[in-house]
């Protein structure tokens, strides 16, 4: 790795943020709660956008069969080919959906704010991927569009 030894733990913690065991158990929980609290539409579109995506994902990667990057000693375990990223995609979905669910009907300024903030951390996951030797540049790219597009399908045709 390049640069100092607490920046590759960081990359770790960071690109953890983007698993799906982490994003699965952040679907449930929030999901869990906005079922109680009576908004079982919404928890439905986190259900639709994670499941939808997982498969997506699969799809993608069977497809492609795309070979990870062995230009560096890979810093972490990986189990699946490598395009698209499943990190980038379902960060991507899922992240700026739960950020556009949580944001609705608020005032412009903060509704910004969150969904700038969504984007960086979506940005810092893709980008942990590439930095531990895990993704080419592509399959992050690639994972952040399909993931967007996923995620604003689900937007807009799940509510209606």
């Amino acid at each position: 790795m390049i640069g100092p030894a607490w920046l590759s733990e960081s990359a770790r913690d960071v690109t953890a943020l983007g698993s799906n065991l982490v994003l699965g158990l952040f679907i449930v929980a929030v999901g869990g709660f906005l079922a109680l609290d009576g908004k079982r539409r919404a928890a439905l579109l986190l259900l639709v956008t994670f499941g939808g995506g997982l498969g997506l994902v699969g799809l993608a990667k069977s497809l492609t069969a795309r070979a990870r990057p062995d230009l560096v000693p890979q810093a972490a375990a990986v189990f699946t080919t490598s395009l698209p990223s499943s990190h980038a995609t379902l960060s991507a979905a899922l992240v700026l959906v739960c950020t556009a669910v949580a944001s609705q009907g608020a005032a412009p300024a903060p509704r910004a704010a969150a969904i700038s903030a969504a984007v960086v951390v979506v940005g810092l996951i893709g980008v942990s991927r590439i930095y531990l030797g895990l993704h080419w540049p592509s399959d992050v790219l690639a994972g952040w569009a399909l993931g967007t597009a996923w995620g604003w399908a689900c937007w807009t045709v799940i509510p209606r």
